[in-house]
């Protein structure tokens, strides 16, 4: 469907170009959800890429509340600064519709402005957390947490030293916040405290109270999820950092007995931890395994690709941690060396699940005891597939 824009004349405060710059009308996009962090999610256009006014003439650039008012130091400060600048002709801004890269450098261009502004910290931090989306939209993950840390820093200094008046938000909801980009980024204890601290903010028990009481109950069960990732063989090489971070973005499933928790032939792209109850693994008709808490299953579909070699199924109500490619590939991408030590454990537990199992897995399959290949072939496989240096 082709986008209706709405329309409107700007006179560039910097430059003193007139330029159209065009949105997305009513009706182009429908919010679909929220994350704990407000990052919306949006069917159709996205009204986030379009929040940042960019001079397509000189790249002054701003949010639509920022974009005129500046006074007159900051517009020679601005106009010394992008005197010759061309990051922003990296996007011809004349243009109406806006991607994923448009976005993030028009937010980029903003905060390179607001430099030379005297803002307060929480407006900084506003964009550096929308930079965070952006990057999340894009599965980002590393770059995504260098947003949330700055932003984490900015909201902080804003919160320590009190709020602009002009700002809309209340303390509690900017303590909410920090909470929420802590809790994304792996430290969840730090997020218990800041939840504690928007709760108590927020007296009269409104939304604040209600989304930080949700977020501490999330941050205990992360807590309690680093507690079983910290004793996975396979996770072992990961710094406590790393777990810590997979702990906050893996899934939590409850399976209910009888239930099929993968099926052989099936693509996998995730793996899986016990952590209650039992389930049975079989390959064609016959029985191979049970799988107790604390262990885990399908970590080749994770690291390669592949698809399932064994069919899955709850014997109890089991109670599982998922991590998929999305999450683990963060991990890897940003500790390249440490995939080398994962492919030798798994490896050697390939290996070792050959002797335990008798050779039973049938001729044929990927991942047949005929085909079990090396842990410098499996690392090659996981490099490829990571696209890891």
């Amino acid at each position: 469907m082709e986008l209706i824009f709405n329309s409107r004349q700007v006179k560039c405060p910097v430059c003193n170009h007139s330029f159209q710059f065009r949105s997305p009308g009513n009706g182009s996009a429908s919010l679909e959800r929220r994350d704990p962090d407000m990052c919306p999610h949006y069917q159709g256009a996205n009204p986030l890429y379009y929040t940042a006014w960019v001079c397509p003439s000189c790249g002054y650039a701003a949010l639509k509340e920022h974009f005129s008012s500046l006074t007159t130091r900051e517009r020679d400060m601005l106009r010394l600064a992008r005197d010759g600048a061309k990051d922003h002709q990296k996007h011809d801004f004349t243009q109406a519709e806006r991607n994923l890269f448009a976005a993030m450098l028009s937010l980029q261009l903003a905060l390179k402005c607001y430099q030379h502004r005297s803002l307060p910290p929480e407006v900084r931090a506003g964009v550096e957390l929308r930079l965070a989306w952006i990057c999340r939209y894009g599965n980002d993950r590393k770059r995504e947490k260098v947003y949330l840390e700055k932003a984490i820093a900015l909201y902080g200094e804003a919160y320590n030293q009190g709020l602009a008046s002009t700002t809309q938000m209340s303390e509690a909801m900017v303590a909410y916040l920090i909470g929420t980009m802590h809790h994304r980024i792996g430290r969840s204890q730090e997020a218990l405290d800041w939840f504690l601290k928007a709760i108590q903010g927020d007296p009269d028990k409104g939304d604040v109270f209600r989304m930080a009481r949700e977020q501490i109950f999330e941050a205990k069960e992360s807590i309690r999820f680093f507690e079983y990732l910290s004793e996975v063989e396979i996770l072992r090489p990961l710094e406590i950092e790393e777990i810590a971070m997979l702990s906050t973005q893996l899934q939590h499933r409850t399976v209910r007995p009888g239930k099929t928790i993968c099926q052989e032939g099936e693509p996998g792209q995730s793996m899986f931890i016990a952590m209650a109850g039992t389930t049975r693994i079989s390959i064609g008709d016959r029985e191979v395994v049970r799988i107790a808490p604390g262990e885990v299953f399908g970590e080749m579909s994770l690291l390669t690709g592949h698809p399932r070699v064994a069919t899955v199924v709850a014997e109890d109500t089991v109670e599982l941690l998922e991590i998929d490619r999305v999450v683990f590939k963060t991990i890897l991408q940003a500790n390249p060396p440490v995939a080398t030590e994962i492919a030798r454990i798994v490896s050697e537990r390939q290996h070792q699940n050959d002797r335990l199992m008798g050779e039973m897995l049938p001729e044929g399959t990927p991942e047949s005891a005929q085909e079990r290949q090396s842990g410098e072939s499996l690392l090659n496989r996981v490099k490829s597939y990571f696209e890891l240096p």
